[in-house]
């Protein structure tokens, strides 16, 4: 008996399903392959599928890993980050941002998407509610889903890539447990970031009569 093909199918059907577009996935990996496919033959490709950086990674980053293979030091590392790692990014915030958190609130991850998943497990309680603007990244819905919270996508009525803070506020709710804002918005590239912030007020203000669920922008 094969035990990973049986696995596998056990997972999909009992994990994924209920879900959802675990169809989605695999077509957007071969839309990642098919590019590339294409490019090798010489063809003009314009590719809308998984972005990845065209310059190289920094020398000075490459040195150092280098230097630290070349000791054997290579040990496990605590699950929120290497210490020193967390002080440099804490001087980071420091400096670009003028905020001080404290090294207990600061995780260094593999990723964008795992903080994300760690988070949402860690605040999610069934049936809560998660809002963010569309367009949007593929994955956050079924993070979403997977931490047993429900997506709550909001569109601009004017059709644009960027619905307006009225829009996010109306979709609050006793059930709204957080605020998702992605910027520069990916796949738009618009960024939200200026005009959430300048606004923040007047959904603070709307919020502000349910004091039990928290709230993260």
């Amino acid at each position: 008996m094969n035990w990973g093909s049986l696995y596998l199918k056990d997972v999909i059907r009992h994990e994924f399903k209920p879900i959802g577009k675990i169809h989605f996935r695999v077509a957007y990996l071969k839309l990642n392959e098919t590019a590339a496919l294409l490019r090798d033959k010489g063809e003009p490709v314009i590719h809308l599928g998984g972005g990845e950086p065209k310059s190289k990674a920094p020398i000075d980053a490459i040195v150092s890993c280098a230097a630290l293979l070349s000791t054997g030091d290579v040990k496990y590392t605590p699950a929120d980050g290497i210490p020193a790692l967390k002080k440099a990014i804490i001087r980071y915030t420091e400096e670009h941002y003028g905020r001080q958190p404290a090294a207990e609130n600061v995780i260094a991850s593999s990723g964008a998407k795992q903080s994300i998943m760690v988070l949402l497990h860690a605040i999610l309680d069934p049936k809560e509610e998660v809002i963010f603007p569309v367009p949007y990244w593929v994955s956050y819905p079924e993070m979403v889903k997977l931490a047993g919270g429900v997506p709550v996508p909001v569109m601009a009525r004017s059709g644009g890539f960027e619905p307006t803070v009225e829009e996010i506020a109306e979709n609050i709710g006793t059930y709204t447990k957080a605020i998702v804002i992605n910027s520069p918005n990916n796949p738009s590239g618009r960024g939200l970031l200026g005009r959430i912030h300048r606004r923040r007020g007047r959904v603070v203000r709307k919020e502000q009569p349910l004091p039990d669920h928290g709230r993260y922008l």
